[in-house]
């Protein structure tokens, strides 16, 4: 057996886990003899930009078998079960706890392409709980109100949002950027300043992917509406990661 980790960093076992399956830096190929931890190896993601099933294609000829995913779309999975490779909801944040809870069964049957960790049942009694894990997020719309359409130009978006998940607080701030590059790290540096933990965004350069990576924030793609129906769907876990 050969298993697939999409992580964030270097560190080889204990490397974290990456919430972006396509847009991760790096993924470390883990194979398995007598249910135990042969050896591994950790490769940089060849495709900076990459097509639909490119990256499921690579990773069958890399000889995978089974992929741990923090977040994954429901294409990409098809994509991954038309070539035989089996995709498990990772229980760990780092590569090694996946790897040893999946090898001794303790695995989470919940949907991989969900971000709850808990059943759609229960999730309407926890929607408070649902939206602490989220922090502090943030979003770019075309008007000061949340009920204003999400600005499809994520760094260039007229106002910023942010949104205190846990307390309600809501603060617009006006986004008049100036400069013709570089715009999207220099924002999400802005919103890591301002404690935000998770940002919506219709799409996310390569840069700006990076750095919101190197920052810790969560990233989630917008659907074409308003801030307070990409908010929801954020709540209900409806969203999925970029």
């Amino acid at each position: 057996m050969k298993i697939g980790i999409p992580v964030l960093n270097e560190k080889g076992l204990d490397s974290t886990l990456s919430e972006h399956f396509g847009r991760t830096p790096f993924y470390i190929f883990v194979a398995i003899e007598d249910n135990k931890i042969e050896k591994y190896e950790l490769v940089r993601n060849p495709f900076e930009q990459h097509g639909p099933g490119q990256i499921p294609v690579w990773v069958k000829e890399n000889g995978i078998d089974t992929m741990i995913v923090k977040g994954i779309g429901s294409r990409a999975i098809s994509f991954f079960s038309n070539l035989g490779i089996k995709v498990v909801k990772a229980t760990g944040d780092n590569a090694k706890v996946c790897v040893e809870d999946y090898l001794s069964g303790k695995t989470d049957d919940t949907d991989p392409g969900c971000n709850h960790n808990h059943s759609h049942e229960h999730h309407h009694g926890s929607e408070d709980e649902c939206k602490k894990q989220y922090g502090v997020v943030a979003l770019t719309l075309k008007d000061k109100s949340l009920d204003a359409p999400i600005d499809e130009r994520f760094a260039r978006g007229k106002y910023i949002c942010i949104i205190n998940a846990e307390n309600g607080a809501i603060n617009f701030l006006e986004n008049n950027p100036e400069e013709e590059h570089g715009v999207g790290p220099k924002l999400i540096g802005f919103l890591s300043n301002k404690n935000v933990n998770t940002i919506i965004a219709k799409s996310l350069g390569q840069n700006a992917t990076t750095a919101a990576n190197e920052s810790g924030i969560k990233t989630f793609e917008a659907i074409d509406g308003t801030g307070t129906e990409n908010l929801q769907k954020l709540w209900n876990g409806e969203l999925r990661t970029l």
